[in-house]
């Protein structure tokens, strides 16, 4: 089931209602009490809402008041963007807003903005009924607080020995024994690589016994406190009869980590030696699933079911948790038909997911802030595998409101320090590939993959086997890979009138964009046609009033019709790189369109 972050739509429309366009717009529908009063809710609810967001797992009606908030806010959004614009493209023209709009539907468009703007205020100001004091440290726990031990297994480890190797050469080095240091070894990775398998399996180490004359295994939840790992294994020690010394450094005492944030890494001053824990190989995933889904070498007799198995593990990226999850859930089924249902599923809409694999995986992305979560479930329209680029990312950020104007530094620099964060929390992988020694994209892994998909819920879609499942009528995002002029896709993505981004993906036939999905979508902000055989884009794409992202890069588009992108009011980056067309390369030298934030590409 999906998540609700609300926080950051709440400040949009709060900086919304406090902008001068708006605040014009008030005072000549006669709307400013309805700013005002609404500003007030809106303080009201976020006192409560990321507690809220916590508790929504748990608690029913928490949940329901913000699918409520949540839709109302998204509505209150489009509207009042809608109408800046319609005031801003007025402006700019400079025409006064009645040639736009006779005296007839002024009265509607307010009438329309004073009802929206009061269903907000009142379902905002419910909030104060709820009593909550929960955090994102509890709401995290609810979903990580198996306590370890070192006790491990070892005949049920694989693809490990080669990890295990680097962790006992590290623990064994002298070079910190000898200057009297205490070092740090932490091992980092996403959530269910098998960091702790990793750190039970070393430590368990025959060498690694007799090397020291003490050895303390800790606990620490996802509520912990640095000065603990410390302090506990001293406290212990001295029970044990050792002195402080022993465990501060005149020995040479090593304390390894399992961690998924890189940051730990450089949250100490003592010495310390990261260990990037990696992916299983598809051999060893192999062994591993076949070991939790045959027992007692029952491979032999069902051999029909091992191709299939082998499709199957590819779900889990290599990630020895999923594996394990999907073998033990394989244990029972000895169907053919059971396993291809398995093998044609995504992983997060089947039951193991949520029961054995998801709360593994959330704990990390309950911790984060609430702005973070906006930007991490907004990925989930990108499809599994795709390469992201940062910068591109950050625009559309930037373009959908998700990044916090500090009043200080640009927009792109803060979009910097988030993409930033979330690497660091493994929600982001190196692409492998760079340019000159730089990275030239990124990743997320299969697994991060189905948690935004999950997080995000039915507010995205890709729609890359043919038509969604179900209705796109809540859909905010989409991305399409195929040819999107089949009737039955553009009747689904005409339903959508709330879409908010549409990405084309390279393939299919997309010579020209059908008018007919300009005219319902009035509330686009990001539009991504790269590299997707675009020749021609219609004159309607002026109607996307709220458009701030347009690319049609690397397309053989041959012109772009006049009077229409220019005079888009919110339009921040235009991307025309790679389209050498002679009309393009006029509209380049010569129409560059006059918006207050523009990044020409």
């Amino acid at each position: 089931m999906a998540d609700i972050v609300l926080s950051p739509v709440l400040q949009v429309i709060f900086d919304r209602l406090a902008s001068p366009i708006l605040q014009a717009l008030g005072d000549r529908w006669d709307l400013k009490d309805n700013f005002q009063n609404l500003q007030q809710a809106l303080l009201m609810a976020q006192a409560v809402l990321e507690e809220a967001e916590d508790h929504q797992v748990t608690n029913k009606a928490v949940k329901t008041w913000l699918l409520r908030l949540k839709a109302a806010a998204y509505d209150a959004e489009d509207l009042l963007d809608k109408l800046a614009a319609h005031l801003k493209k007025s402006e700019a023209q400079e025409a006064h807003v009645s040639s736009f709009f006779d005296a007839k539907k002024i009265v509607l468009e307010a009438d329309e903005v004073r009802k929206k703007l009061r269903e907000l205020q009142m379902v905002a100001m419910e909030g104060s009924n709820f009593h909550l004091q929960q955090d994102n440290m509890a709401a995290a726990s609810q979903f990580d607080e198996r306590e370890t031990g070192c006790f491990v297994i070892e005949s049920e480890i694989y693809g490990r020995n080669k990890d295990k190797k680097e962790i006992v050469k590290l623990l064994l080095s002298r070079e910190e024994t000898e200057r009297g240091n205490l070092s740090f070894i932490p091992i980092i990775g996403m959530g269910g690589l098998g960091k702790t398998t990793l750190a039970q399996f070393a430590y368990n180490d025959d060498e690694v016994t007799q090397h020291f004359d003490v050895k303390i295994w800790v606990f620490v939840s996802v509520d912990f406190d640095a000065k603990r790992i410390i302090k506990e294994p001293i406290e212990r020690s001295e029970g044990m009869g050792q002195t402080k010394a022993s465990i501060h450094g005149v020995c040479g005492s090593k304390i390894i980590i399992t961690t998924r944030n890189k940051k730990v890494a450089l949250a100490t001053t003592s010495p310390t030696y990261p260990y990037y824990l990696k992916e299983l190989d598809e051999d060893d995933c192999w062994k591993l699933f076949k070991h939790q889904a045959f027992p007692q070498g029952e491979e032999i007799k069902y051999q029909n079911l091992a191709p299939i198995g082998k499709e199957i593990i590819k779900k889990c990226g290599g990630v020895p948790l999923a594996v394990k999850a999907l073998g033990i859930l394989m244990r029972f089924k000895k169907q053919e038909r059971e396993w291809l249902f398995v093998q044609n599923s995504d992983l997060w809409n089947l039951d193991v997911y949520h029961k054995e694999i998801l709360p593994a995986m959330k704990s990390s992305y309950l911790l984060l802030p609430s702005h973070l979560k906006h930007c991490f479930a907004f990925c989930s329209v990108f499809p599994r595998g795709y390469e992201i680029k940062k910068e591109k990312l950050i625009q559309m950020w930037m373009a959908e409101g998700l990044i916090r104007s500090d009043g200080a530094k640009p927009l792109e620099d803060i979009g910097e320090e988030y993409f930033q964060d979330l690497m660091w929390m493994s929600f982001f992988q190196d692409s492998g590939d760079s340019d000159n020694g730089d990275i030239s994209g990124y990743r997320m892994h299969h697994i991060i993959h189905d948690l935004a998909q999950s997080v995000a819920g039915n507010e995205s879609t890709i729609l890359e086997k043919g038509l969604p499942s179900g209705s796109l009528t809540q859909t905010r995002h989409a991305s399409v890979i195929c040819d999107f002029k089949y009737p039955k896709i553009l009747q689904a993505l005409s339903d959508a009138k709330h879409l908010r981004t549409l990405i084309l993906f390279p393939g299919g036939d997309t010579i020209e964009y059908p008018d007919q999905l300009f005219a319902t979508s009035s509330f686009l902000r990001v539009l991504d046609m790269n590299a997707s055989g675009l020749h021609y884009l219609v004159h309607s794409i002026g109607n996307c009033l709220c458009l701030r992202y347009l690319d049609l890069s690397y397309t053989p588009i041959r012109f772009l019709p006049h009077g229409s992108v220019e005079q888009l009011p919110f339009l921040q980056t235009l991307n025309l790189c790679g389209c050498f067309n002679q009309g393009i390369a006029c509209y380049r030298k010569n129409d560059k369109p006059k918006t207050s934030r523009y990044d020409w590409m």
